[in-house]
């Protein structure tokens, strides 16, 4: 069965598909804010998950497919291409994120480009489901 772009149950999954971005994105966020302070009550979660960089490194991995087809599908729907290019700035973010070790940056670094990158992924997937959704129901 070949999809429409146009039709309405891809317009659906695009917007499940945002919706599921969104929530990564915000989850970055609530580990960036949250790992600190529950490291600091309780020292032993160093040696799990949410003390290491795996954390990041899965939810950059999740966020990454997940983004890129969403929002290109989004786009080709709407042809509002500057929410693709925010998104891809916000993924470029995150992924420097997980590398800034390596670069040699401190960790406050990884925090902000955290924040700022997820901020961008998340916005960019609001817009795409709102302008999706508008035109799902002007039937464009």
């Amino acid at each position: 069965m070949k999809y429409d772009i146009n039709n309405l149950p891809l317009a659906t999954s695009i917007a499940n598909i945002d919706r599921f971005a969104v929530s990564l994105s915000l989850l970055c966020v609530v580990h960036c804010l949250l790992t600190p302070i529950l490291l600091v009550a309780m020292p032993s979660l160093t040696s799990t998950v949410l003390g290491g960089e795996k954390l990041h490194l899965l939810l950059v991995f999740l966020i990454l497919p997940t983004s890129l087809f969403s929002l290109t599908l989004g786009c080709k729907r709407h042809s509002r291409w500057i929410f693709w290019i925010a998104g891809l700035v916000g993924l470029a973010l995150l992924i420097t994120g997980v590398f800034v070790e390596p670069l040699g940056l401190d960790h406050h670094w990884e925090t902000r480009l955290t924040l700022i990158g997820s901020a961008f992924v998340a916005s960019a997937h609001i817009l795409n489901f709102i302008e999706c959704r508008k035109r799902a129901e002007h039937g464009c």
